[in-house]
């Protein structure tokens, strides 16, 4: 759930950043609806992300403590591989959409690639949205014969991508684009 909640806010982050930076005049163009419409499909998703996980299991003391009886409704690995393709496709989205508004701007064609992959740093977000889906495929909550693995051993690897992918995230926001 922490995933979640940073995700909604970093890429929220860097879309209003990306906004102020390609639309000067506040004009509401196509990369102001583009931008406006993955903030609001990201909020969305995370949102019904963290309500779903958190409303899954009776009791809800199930979710943190999974050796008690209980019942959970939605099976977490499918939700999770949902969700990674999800935040996959919405990373490539974000790569490719300052992308149109860069060639457009009026410098010299070296200039333009050089803005362009001052962007496309984003691959590396990409990269790692890739192996969290690996990881997430990967990943047996339950054993093949129906008893209880070690699932922990399997998270350790979807962790390490899921915090190497916000890290990247990170590093996209606070590029230096000042001298756009």
């Amino acid at each position: 759930m922490i995933y979640a909640v940073c995700m909604i806010f970093a890429k929220t982050a860097i879309l209003l950043e990306w906004t102020h930076i390609f639309v000067p005049d506040r004009q509401r163009n196509a990369f102001y609806w583009g931008a406006r419409g993955i903030m609001a499909l990201n909020i969305a998703l995370y949102l019904a992300v963290i309500i779903t996980e958190t409303m899954s299991c009776i009791p809800l003391k199930v979710i943190w403590t999974p050796w008690l009886e209980g019942d959970c409704r939605v099976n977490k690995k499918v939700l999770d591989i949902i969700t990674a393709y999800f935040n996959l496709v919405v990373d490539l989205i974000i790569l490719l959409l300052p992308q149109r508004v860069i060639w457009k701007l009026s410098m010299t064609g070296s200039k333009k690639i050089g803005v362009s992959v001052i962007f496309s740093i984003g691959i590396l977000t990409i990269v790692c949205a890739i192996g969290r889906v690996y990881a997430n495929h990967q990943l047996q909550y339950v054993g093949h014969d129906g008893g209880v693995v070690d699932t922990n051993y399997g998270l350790a690897a979807l962790y390490l991508w899921a915090v190497s992918e916000l890290t990247c995230v990170l590093l996209v926001f606070s590029m230096d684009c000042q001298n756009l």
